[in-house]
């Protein structure tokens, strides 16, 4: 997979546009060092702004520069190469990027009642499980594991080669759009491995990566309270396992994704 950048710096600029002063901040990334981050970090700023005096717009609109997200871990295969990062995203939570397991995002909608006095309610996981059965049954050489999460499904499949997304499959399994263009633009898959803030009664994070030396001790404490907040729910819970078993840096991969989750733990989902 991509290397993910280490290394970010603003630049930031009075821009006078349409009559109006306003400050104008945008950021630059490298592998390498923070001086070849402040280095595009400049010539992005030079094309903000000369986009915007002609009248443009959108030059850094979302998905298309890199993910600014603190690393956290590695995993390299022999040779060196990146089989997966965990990163921290914009609220705090912790997400697994890789392109060795294909994952699956798929959002549910709230349960509808059935009829005009029935109390029953229609389970709307039921139409996508199904979904997600059928194309496990045309893939007998794919395993196939299918959890439930807060406000959907998670499907982790194994078994195929690692290297640019499978947006046709992620389609296929009932991922939302957005997330299959996030896959593409990327060429990773993504899955969030713990709470979101909101649903263990927090905030997202105060602050944005990378942080000053001022902004560090806000961090530090909403990461220790977010820690302790979340200790007693799961992401996600495993319903199903199909096909074969994965095996080496896919098992791997599965292992740390099942535990950082507590996908077999039987806590509240969050």
């Amino acid at each position: 997979m991509r290397e993910i950048p280490r290394h970010w710096q603003p630049a930031s600029e009075q821009v006078e546009h349409e009559g109006r002063r306003f400050p104008l901040r945008v950021w630059g990334w490298s592998l390498d060092s923070p001086a070849d981050a402040a280095t595009r970090a400049r010539y992005r700023l030079s094309a903000a702004v000369e986009q915007l005096t002609r009248g443009g717009s959108g030059f850094d609109y979302y998905p298309r520069s890199p993910l600014r997200e603190e690393v956290l871990h590695e995993v390299r295969d022999d040779s060196g190469g990146l089989v997966a990062a965990v990163t921290r995203n914009r609220m705090g939570a912790q997400v697994l990027n890789t392109d060795t397991l294909l994952i699956a995002d798929v959002d549910l909608p709230r349960p509808r009642r059935r009829g005009l006095f029935r109390r029953r309610e229609e389970d709307p996981g039921t139409a996508a499980r199904q979904r997600i059965d059928a194309w496990a049954a045309a893939h007998p050489d794919r395993g196939v594991r299918t959890y439930r999460t807060a406000a959907g499904l998670r499907v982790l499949v194994t078994g195929a080669p690692a290297g640019t997304p499978d947006l046709e499959a992620l389609v296929a399994l009932g991922s939302d759009d957005l997330y299959v263009r996030l896959c593409g633009q990327h060429e990773t898959y993504r899955a969030r491995l713990t709470p979101k803030p909101h649903r263990v009664g927090m905030p997202r994070i105060p602050v944005a990566w990378p942080w000053d030396a001022e902004q560090e001790q806000s961090a530090r404490s909403w990461l220790e309270h977010y820690a302790t907040s979340g200790r007693d729910t799961a992401v996600c819970e495993l319903l199903t396992a199909a096909g074969p078993p994965p095996t080496g840096r896919q098992a791997e991969l599965v292992e740390l994704h099942d535990r950082a989750t507590a996908a077999t733990s039987g806590r509240a989902l969050a």
